[in-house]
């Protein structure tokens, strides 16, 4: 078992949960092949390595090995044909899991944003690109996030820089939620704060604004390492 974590995203349909005690406390234990997210939260202002420690928790909850499961096979026959075995076609299905969504929050930190996306940059160039932090959001000074000329990702994956880009506290809170509706399917529109129109046509000149001002913290040969996310939303 892994650690206590802050806040844990799962697939409470098919994931189930197992609970346990540990001292006067109940603790839930959830299943790696059921989690979708993970969210490491700081309520004040920390160190640069405490959100070092916050983001290897990240690398490690995504290198966990999930139970591999073995493709289903299927048979098919032309319905417009006598039916004839020898010419049935085979195909392999396989169960398909998305990217695990790994970002830190904190209300402010000692250090500029620049040096925390620097540490992002480094953590991620050592732990690869599936068990990379996916983003950092930083409540007093603005967001860390991965992304190319058309927006920000969700998440690190194929062809994204590392971006750090100053904002406001509420736009730090927008984008973040943003983004988490967006890695779970959920679009932007139907989250508490209305995000669609935030971000949409009445928020045009926002999002030309952000992405003028984000700075690129990586280069071409973090930009092309392989992953298995593709999660892109514009800001």
């Amino acid at each position: 078992p892994t650690p206590q974590r802050d806040v844990v995203i799962f697939d409470s349909y098919h994931c189930p949960i197992f609970k346990t005690s540990e001292g006067q406390e109940s603790v839930n234990i959830l299943p790696v092949e059921g989690l979708i997210g993970l969210i490491e939260v700081n309520a004040s202002e920390v160190t640069s390595s405490k959100l070092k420690h916050d983001m290897s928790k990240i690398v490690d909850m995504k290198k966990l090995q999930i139970l591999y499961e073995p493709p289903k096979y299927r048979a098919f026959a032309d319905p417009n044909q006598p039916y004839d075995r020898t010419k049935q076609r085979v195909v392999a299905e396989l169960h398909a899991r998305g990217a695990k969504l790994g970002y830190v929050f904190a209300a402010d930190s000692d250090a500029s944003l620049e040096t925390i996306a620097e540490h992002v940059l480094e953590t991620n160039t050592r732990a690869g690109t599936d068990a990379s932090v996916d983003g950092v959001f930083v409540l007093s000074k603005g967001c860390i996030l991965h992304g190319n000329h058309n927006g920000w990702s969700t998440a690190r994956h194929s062809g994204t820089n590392l971006y750090c880009c100053e904002m406001a506290d509420w736009d730090v809170l927008l984008t973040m939620v943003a983004a988490i509706n967006k890695h779970l399917g959920l679009g932007a529109a139907g989250s508490l704060p209305d995000l669609e129109e935030y971000f949409g046509p009445a928020g045009g000149e926002r999002r030309k604004n952000v992405l003028t001002r984000r700075k690129c913290i990586s280069d071409n040969e973090y930009t092309s390492q392989p992953t298995t996310a593709n999660y892109v939303f514009s800001p």
